[in-house]
């Protein structure tokens, strides 16, 4: 588009030559091809700064600028010749200068950005002194006109071609400081500066000499080096050239440039001298500047040799570095790899042994080779590769986790660095690998591991706190902890919990604090700890000191041993009771005995005496009071140690009016105590013993609801009838006759809260030593016990009444064993009766005798089995006592029966308890009797054990 255009207008100007006749427009026609070859020059240079890249457009952008000052030049030099002014220099020669200048400007910048500092400096020198010989030339060709011009034009025609020969030098110390590979632009441009400049020369010293006749023939040679410049300017780039052979011609060739530029302008001189004989002056001039030369590429040299030195040296470092990246790479312990493009081209051993793999195996293959085909976020390995891979030569730096896999098939969890480094002008990647399976292996067994400690920590039953130290905060709680103490886990988080007030006053809880927050280690410490609702808890607890994200926590774990310790309580209370139960059963059986031996004897006198007998009287007092000791008796072992149920008809006012005469003895005199039962009142059937323990039970607790204080206690006891709307409200107990005993005092009373709570086990108002909580319950299970209700009415200040509803029996006659008018008489059957005590065996056996039976008493069992033993046939049965010092009543019965199966035994005892009458009955023992006993009572039993049972 340039070309075209520019050719025509030069086409025209040659034609307008051969047509015109004045010498004017000759002269204006001869100079227009030249303006118009220099602007087309200009526009080319133009058009090559808009299409270059980054690192050139400084040069072309003062490449375009001189070529349109030049063009600009010449259009005005056009004008001068129009107006036919011929004064030398004119503008126009000024603007001629700037080609040179801004060619090496041009020149300069694309150095300064490119190169480093002491190459640009080494190319400034060279500069220098190739443009040294330069002038030495110029001078060497124009000083001997110096008589024929004056100064100013003489110098005026010397520097613009002077300042483009620099230019020129600046062209040829580029091409091996930028390392340019020239191309025909770059040639086009260095050829056409130099004929330019030469072109220049030539016309200068023609004009210095004489006045030219035409100038068409310089002026077309001047166009078509201007348009060739401009092609030049237009189409050159800093392509690069890597050749050391390039590099030392271009060396080569910098150090011959000056010295033949001097030896040009020596023969110069010698020429001129040979001509004019007159040149010392020349001679002067010329050898100062080609010393200056000289010694400009002798500072050049020294200069090459020092950086030579630098290079050697660097290039000896280097080498080193070498060695030792080497023998870093070789025995790093993680995996390297370098990467041309998307495949290995080079490893390490450890990367070897990463994959199992040989270096065959590995070089030349893409790393998705080693890897399977998804990764573990599902996307396919060659396509997250190829990303990862772009944008490391794209210079990011990648990071990443990466699932590999050995030759073999095993998996490997791998930690990838991707790096871009460049080597002899290519982009490399080096990648740094690091096997993490172990690591991640650990790490997800860590992370199995917390989720199960916190699983096992929220749901393990006993409390379980993490505690912050030194602070004492809680940094964690379990549910147990909240379903326990009653804290939210909310409203605990961040608290210390003296904040909660969680410790209870004690010892034991200040111990417990302190050692916490000191992170000491507690083993099974017993504390007590306030809950939310003041309830006070007795805790198991034990700390261990551990860390927590690196910061020193403890953890507390505690069970709640406060049902543990009641248990404990009340534990020792049972077994004060059965301590107490084995003390009074010595005693009981020692003082049945003695019972034992008054009531027989009252009741031998009684048979003695007439019936009219005042002393008849005094005897059956003797009698009552021996009746009434054995059942206080009785009743003392049933409170001391559990008894065999007996379930049998009693007269619950003859209990009623017993239990009260017996609790007479223990409540204060200030306490009234007060019976009401009717005599027609009906007989219930239950266990006598565990009806009284009921009535002892409510009776003290209406003693302690009293406080010390004056009161009254009133038990009653009524007939009713339920009908079926009434059993409903008595907690479902079917409809029927029913006993209604009412037990109510005078006390403080209950609020509602206690009411509902009553009946608990273990629930209890008293403060510590005035109970264990368990009167109650224990009553409550009796009344169960014998298909009754038990219910209460409680007003606070105004005392507590019970209400027990109790099953009435069948009315029937009167029992036989204490309505006989006869007692049963035996006919001579053989007894033998063994006791320890002899007064016992001495009253049994006149009683029995008196019966109608032949008895043998004995006080040694052993005695009595040798009896046994010698006779078998000559015993009808045996009564024997339970406890004998030498053999036990069940021991002697044992080998009784190894003599003679089947042999009637009847077993007795002042201390019957439940294991004891098994015991018996597993042995074969047809029965039990209590001592002390009535008459009536024995000769029951003894008729009862001698009649054969009779069989359907």
């Amino acid at each position: 588009m340039v070309l075209i255009p520019t050719l025509v207008l030069l086409g025209a100007s040659f034609f307008g030559l051969t047509q015109v006749e004045s010498k004017g427009a000759k002269e204006f026609l001869d100079n227009l091809h030249w303006s118009i070859a220099y602007t087309a020059a200009a526009a080319l240079g133009w058009v090559g700064w808009r299409q270059s890249q980054a690192d050139d457009r400084p040069a072309r952008f003062w490449f375009a600028t001189g070529l349109s000052t030049y063009a600009l030049g010449q259009w005005t030099w056009d004008v001068q010749v129009w107006v036919d002014w011929k004064v030398f220099p004119g503008p126009s020669d000024l603007l001629f200068l700037t080609l040179g200048p801004f060619l090496l400007l041009g020149l300069l910048l694309t150095l300064r950005r490119t190169v480093s500092r002491s190459l640009f400096r080494t190319a400034l020198l060279d500069l220098a002194t190739l443009s040294s010989a330069m002038v030495v030339l110029s001078l060497a060709l124009f000083l001997p006109h110096r008589n024929s011009l004056p100064v100013v034009k003489l110098v005026s025609m010397i520097t613009y071609p002077v300042s483009l020969l620099v230019a020129v030098c600046g062209l040829v110390v580029a091409v091996p400081t930028l390392r340019i590979r020239p191309g025909w632009a770059w040639i086009t441009l260095l050829a056409c500066s130099v004929l330019n400049s030469l072109l220049w020369l030539w016309w200068n010293s023609v004009y210095a000499t004489q006045e030219p006749e035409s100038g068409t023939a310089i002026n077309t040679l001047f166009s078509l080096v201007g348009l060739a410049t401009g092609l030049g300017a237009m189409g050159w780039t800093s392509k690069t050239k890597d050749s050391p052979r390039w590099e030392r011609r271009c060396e080569g060739f910098l150090r011959l440039l000056p010295i033949i530029m001097v030896v040009c302008a020596a023969t110069a001189v010698g020429v001129d001298f040979a001509v004019n004989r007159d040149t010392s002056e020349i001679r002067t001039v010329i050898l100062s500047g080609a010393s200056a030369t000289l010694v400009l590429a002798v500072i050049r040299q020294s200069l090459l040799l020092r950086e030579r030195d630098r290079l050697v040296e660097a290039e000896r470092l280097a080498a080193e570095n070498r060695v030792n990246f080497r023998t870093l790479f070789e025995s790093a312990p993680d995996a390297i790899f370098l990467m041309k493009g998307p495949v290995y081209c080079d490893c390490n051993p450890a990367a070897l042994a990463l994959f199992g793999a040989t270096r065959e195996q590995v070089i030349h293959q893409p790393p998705t080779l080693f890897s399977p085909e998804l990764q573990p976020d599902g996307i396919h390995s060659a396509t997250k590769a190829g990303r990862l891979i772009q944008a490391a030569l794209n210079g990011e730096p990648q990071s990443f986790e990466w699932r590999h896999q050995k030759l073999n098939g095993e998996p490997l969890d791998c930690e990838v660095h991707l790096n871009r480094v460049a080597g002899n002008g290519e982009g490399f990647i080096q990648a740094f690998v690091r096997d993490v399976t172990a690591r991640k292996r650990g790490e997800r067994d860590l992370r199995e591991s917390e989720e199960r400690f916190a699983k096992a920590f929220d749901a393990s039953p006993a409390i379980a706190v993490i505690l912050e130290l030194p602070s004492g905060r809680f940094l964690e709680v379990n549910r147990a902890f909240v379903s326990t103490v009653g804290f939210e886990r909310a409203e605990t988080l961040g608290r210390t919990p003296t904040e909660l007030g969680l410790w209870a006053l004690g010892s034991a809880s200040r111990k417990m604090a302190e050692s916490v927050l000191a992170g000491g280690k507690l083993l099974n410490l017993e504390c007590l700890v306030r809950a939310k609702n003041g309830q006070g808890l007795t805790l198991l607890a034990s700390t261990e000191r551990m860390d927590l994200s690196g910061r020193p926590v403890v953890l507390l774990v505690a069970s709640d041993i406060t049902q543990r310790v009641q248990l404990e309580e009340q534990l020792r209370q049972a077994q004060k009771l059965e301590a107490i139960g084995l003390l009074s059963g010595g005693i009981a059986h020692d003082f049945n005995n003695i019972l034992g031996v008054i009531t027989g004897n009252a009741h031998i006198a009684r048979l003695d005496l007439n019936p009219d007998h005042p002393a008849n009287q005094s005897v059956e007092e003797i009698l009552t009071a021996s009746k009434r000791a054995a059942n206080l008796v009785r009743q003392i072992l049933a409170f001391a140690r559990p008894q065999p149920h007996q379930s049998r008809r009693i007269r619950l006012g003859k209990v009623l009016a017993e239990s009260c005469r017996l609790l007479r003895a223990t409540v204060p005199a200030s306490v009234e105590i007060q019976v009401s039962a009717p005599e027609t009142l009906p007989d219930i059937i239950g266990d006598e013993t565990q009806v009284q323990q009921v009535l002892v039970n409510l009776v003290t607790n209406s003693w302690h609801a009293m406080s010390g204080k004056p009161g009254r206690i009133r038990v009653s006891a009524e007939p009713v009838l339920l009908g079926p709307d009434d059993s409903a409200s008595h907690g479902d107990i079917p409809p029927g006759p029913y006993i209604r005993m009412t037990l109510s005092d005078t006390g403080l009373g209950m609020d509602p809260e206690t009411l509902k709570r009553i009946f608990d086990p273990f629930f209890t108002t008293k403060a510590p030593g005035e109970g264990s909580g368990l009167g109650l319950s224990v009553v409550h299970g009796i009344v169960k016990g014998h298909r009754g209700s038990i219910s209460v009415q409680s007003t606070p200040g105004l005392g507590t009444a019970f209400q027990i509803l109790l099953p009435a029996a069948i009315a029937e006659s009167e029992s036989r064993t204490t309505e006989l008018e006869s007692f049963p008489q035996g006919s001579g059957e053989k007894i033998l009766y063994v006791d320890d005590e002899l007064p016992l065996v001495n009253v049994a056996t006149i009683l029995l005798g008196r019966l109608g039976y032949d008895v043998r008493g004995f006080t040694n069992p052993i005695a009595a089995l040798d009896a046994i033993r010698t006779t078998p046939d000559a015993c009808h049965a045996v009564i024997t006592d339970l406890n004998m010092p030498a053999m036990s009543g069940l021991e002697f019965a044992r080998r009784v029966l190894e003599i003679r199966p089947g042999l009637p035994i009847l077993l007795s005892s002042g201390n019957l308890a439940e294991a004891p009458v098994e015991q018996a009955r597993l042995l074969g023992i047809h029965g039990v009797i209590s001592k002390p006993h009535s008459l009536e009572e024995l000769a029951l039993r003894v008729r009862e054990l001698l009649t054969p049972p009779v069989h359907a």
